[in-house]
């Protein structure tokens, strides 16, 4: 028997009445393999996305940027058997204003890559997320998953203000992988009403991450007060402005999102308590 807390198991107890209340186990990974040419869980997520496999035609932007000079250690990082996940832009989401220079373009893709394997069920609503950051700038920039009722999670920078802004992963402009290549786990919104899979734009298991696909460009922030926005006089914001922005992630600024009460949100939170608490719960997913 559980030996929780009251609060703890008064918590749980609450969670449980949502109708997904099943706990999700570990997500596994295959190891990885020669390129083959198709793509699939034993490919890495660069190969996934830009290799000869990948899905024709959808990520021709975002592969060209990781293909030129100067960006050698972000294509390592995409190859190596790690744990990350990419925010993967399909090529429509490539809108003006688009970075000129290579720290800029170097700002945009750190953006798009977190160093942890982040499945649908680990973006927890409103909850700010740190991205690698190989620039001078310690700093890492931040993301924060959105969520609005009876749809895929949008994951947006400082950049991305109103709603129609917002990326969102796996739209119907982002169902670019064959979801039979991808069956685990199973995620929601890949099949059809009668139940038939197809394709696929969220949760795409590589041998090294989790590749997360959407439709429009994470956007580092812009006005003076960011580490990515520039001054007055040309330069960096400042470290205050950078913390500003810290802030306003961590607030809950859209009154029309009932992110905080939704049923996937406490479910999450359900899995990552009854993790730390069991003592065979997933600990590993939790680091």
């Amino acid at each position: 028997m559980n030996n929780y807390t009251p609060f703890v198991a008064l918590w749980l107890a609450a969670v449980s009445l949502s109708s997904k209340s099943s706990i999700v186990q570990a997500q596994t990974f295959e190891t990885c393999a020669t390129a083959t040419g198709v793509a699939g869980p034993t490919q890495t997520i660069y190969e996934n996305l830009c290799g000869a496999g990948a899905p024709a035609t959808t990520f021709i932007e975002f592969c060209n940027i990781i293909n030129s000079v100067g960006f050698d250690t972000y294509l390592a990082y995409l190859n190596n058997p790690g744990r990350i996940t990419v925010f993967a832009p399909i090529d429509g989401a490539f809108t003006p204003p688009l970075p000129t220079t290579t720290e800029e373009r170097k700002q945009l893709i750190e953006l798009h890559i977190v160093g942890e394997a982040l499945t649908l069920d680990d973006l927890i609503c409103d909850e700010v997320i740190s991205t690698i950051s190989f620039l001078s700038d310690p700093d890492p920039q931040l993301q924060k998953t959105r969520c609005l009722t009876g749809g895929q999670p949008y994951q947006i920078g400082g950049g991305n203000k109103g709603r129609e802004n917002w990326p969102q992963i796996g739209t119907s402009t982002a169902l670019v992988f064959p979801s039979t290549a991808f069956t685990d786990p199973i995620t929601p919104f890949n099949t059809n009403d009668a139940g038939v899979t197809f394709l696929t734009g969220s949760n795409i298991v590589s041998c090294n991450g989790i590749i997360q696909v959407v439709d429009k460009l994470l956007r580092p922030v812009e006005d003076s007060g960011s580490k990515s926005g520039k001054s007055d006089k040309g330069g960096k914001g400042s470290k205050s402005s950078s913390d500003d922005f810290r802030r306003e992630l961590e607030t809950d600024y859209d009154n029309d999102s009932d992110n905080k009460r939704s049923s996937d949100s406490l479910q999450r939170r359900k899995r990552r308590l009854e993790a730390l608490l069991e003592p065979n719960g997933n600990i590993e997913q939790l680091n």
